[in-house]
């Protein structure tokens, strides 16, 4: 078994999970809800964000004074003493890493966060204290195998978000090795790359099998969203190559027309897209990227002072807001102004948790949510519809 965790441990923390967001999205009664919980028990150790931040920090504390307790007790000096030195540590972090998940069942408990990002941490200088040959693909592939195995083993989100970066890293240091017209199609490349984890990941998310994985699939939604758009954005092509092509004196780029109508057109398009198809993912993500636009166009162009332009703005942001509001207060096309914390797609599981607080059948751990049995087609919390 590649997970850290029981199978059966994390299976109930998924049910209990679509049984909060069908509470709060009013699929299930208060009494349903118990009903679940109490028969999808699981020993996984998640505190709350005080005390996970509180023993995140004694755990950097004591990170920090045994590696500096460790330099001290081996007295060597030069690179490849502290290479030795750093990987030890990370070897050491991961040991009780695993030992403190496998005894005391943490689950994004504030310990367990603390030592994988040391472990990558530990890894990562390890490998970047001296220069040779390649390195920083080396190091890429390295932190990719690393993050990867991290997000498999312990279903951590921000490893999977690591692993992501490392992967887009590795392509553009081997699109670097090929000469300049590497450097040329960096941005194509890295486009293509982002949109192949996009749709892959999207693939992998809507797999039964992989629900585990729900919120690291996400996470690197998010992020190819973001990669994708920020590899043909005319800020960033633009002052990346002036960084790679040093002795170039022009003040434009390659196909610097194509950028600009890529960096003005994605975010709208993300958020159609978004409200075509009810993805709140897209329409956040375009949301933050037209303002990225906007800085983009700002710093080349100058229209007004800014002042005046912030003003403008707020003031068309608050309008909008304000007719949005009203409007939406009664739900249209599927859209309401309303809190829903949840996504409709989120309770595609609701009927089936009606149906086995009803008859108080459990679920297997393997198969999913088939839990049988039932007399209406879920409308009632009750069943007695």
């Amino acid at each position: 078994m590649m997970q850290a965790y029981k199978s059966s441990s994390l299976y109930n923390k998924y049910v209990r999970q679509q049984a909060s967001e069908a509470f709060h999205g009013k699929s299930i009664s208060a009494a349903s809800y118990e009903k679940i919980v109490q028969a999808h028990s699981f020993d996984l150790y998640t505190p709350n964000y005080f005390i996970r931040i509180a023993l995140g920090l004694l755990t950097i504390v004591a990170v920090l004074f045994s590696t500096l307790l460790i330099w001290l007790i081996s007295g060597e000096s030069g690179d490849n003493a502290t290479v030795a030195l750093l990987i030890l540590t990370a070897v050491i972090c991961y040991t009780a890493l695993e030992l403190f998940v496998r005894s005391k069942q943490y689950y994004n408990a504030g310990i367990d966060n603390v030592l994988m990002c040391s472990v990558v941490v530990y890894i990562l200088s390890a490998f970047l204290i001296n220069d040779y040959a390649n390195s920083y693909i080396i190091t890429s592939v390295f932190m990719l195998i690393l993050c990867l195995w991290l997000c498999i083993r312990f279903t951590d989100a921000f490893m999977a978000l690591l692993s992501c970066c490392s992967l887009l890293l590795l392509i553009f240091f081997i699109c670097m090795k090929m000469g300049d017209v590497g450097k040329t199609i960096i941005p194509f490349i890295l486009m293509i790359t982002s949109a192949l984890v996009y749709f892959i990941t999207k693939k992998l998310l809507n797999k039964q099998q992989s629900s585990f994985y729900d919120f690291c699939f996400t996470s690197v939604l998010f992020l190819t969203l973001i990669t994708f758009y920020a590899s043909g954005n005319y800020f960033i092509v633009k002052e990346l190559s002036d960084k790679i092509f040093p002795d170039s004196t022009g003040n434009s780029i390659p196909l610097a027309s194509f950028f600009w109508i890529f960096t003005i057109t994605i975010p709208p398009a993300y958020l159609f897209w978004g409200i075509l198809k009810k993805d709140i993912l897209f329409i956040r993500t375009g949301i933050g990227l037209i303002a990225a636009t906007i800085f983009t166009i700002r710093y080349y162009y100058t229209f007004f002072p800014a002042e005046i332009e912030m003003l403008v703005i707020g003031i068309l942001v608050i309008a909008i807001s304000s007719v949005l509001i009203k409007y939406l207060r009664t739900p249209k096309h599927g859209f309401s102004f309303e809190k829903d914390a949840y996504n409709k797609n989120d309770l595609r599981n609701a009927e089936a948790l009606i149906i086995a607080q009803a008859f108080g059948k459990k679920t297997s751990e393997t198969k999913g949510f088939e839990f049988g049995g039932g007399s209406s087609g879920g409308g009632g919390a009750t069943g007695n519809y």
